[in-house]
């Protein structure tokens, strides 16, 4: 599985705009400083999905990460219906 692009792909498009908002949310901004972007980018890069999956099972294990992910699904879910 190519990571990069199916991020690139994911952000583009209908989910776009939405996915940002949700980024730059409050929840956004803590589970970002819960991450060491040098640790995420290191593992994305090499493919290292154990690293990923261990970094997004801590994250989901916090209610801000839990927020996160429930405004992460409305936000796609609603942008679909608009199409």
């Amino acid at each position: 599985m190519d990571i990069k692009k199916y991020g690139q792909e994911f952000l583009q498009g209908k989910n776009a705009e939405a996915l940002r908002k949700v980024a730059d949310s409050e929840a956004g901004r803590r589970v970002a400083s819960m991450l060491d972007p040098s640790e995420v980018e290191r593992a994305a890069k090499n493919g290292d999905t154990q690293a990923l999956e261990d970094m997004l099972r801590h994250v989901m294990s916090t209610p801000e990460g839990k927020t996160l992910a429930e405004q992460v699904k409305k936000a796609v879910s609603a942008d679909g219906r608009r199409s």
